[in-house]
């Protein structure tokens, strides 16, 4: 999807596409990826790949702001 993508201490996946920052700014969409019972096979998982496919799709426009698709590495706190 043209994200530069980046891993951060805790584990979390980000990926960006740069914005012109006028004015500055991060739009931020994704979810978890960890598993919750009962949660269902798409729970967390279908944010992310939504977020990457609205990044795929936005992929060549001048964006206002930055983009960031972020996976978090799970969803409770509790892990870590």
């Amino acid at each position: 999807a043209g994200l530069h993508v980046r891993t951060d201490a805790v584990g979390n996946v980000i990926g960006r596409a740069d914005g012109t920052n006028a004015p500055p700014g991060v739009f931020v969409v994704g979810s978890h990826v960890d598993t919750v019972p009962d949660a269902g096979k798409y729970d967390g998982v279908l944010g992310v790949v939504l977020g990457i496919a609205a990044a795929k799709a936005l992929r060549g426009r001048r964006l206002a702001h930055a983009l960031d698709v972020v996976a978090f590495s799970e969803e409770e706190g509790v892990r870590f």
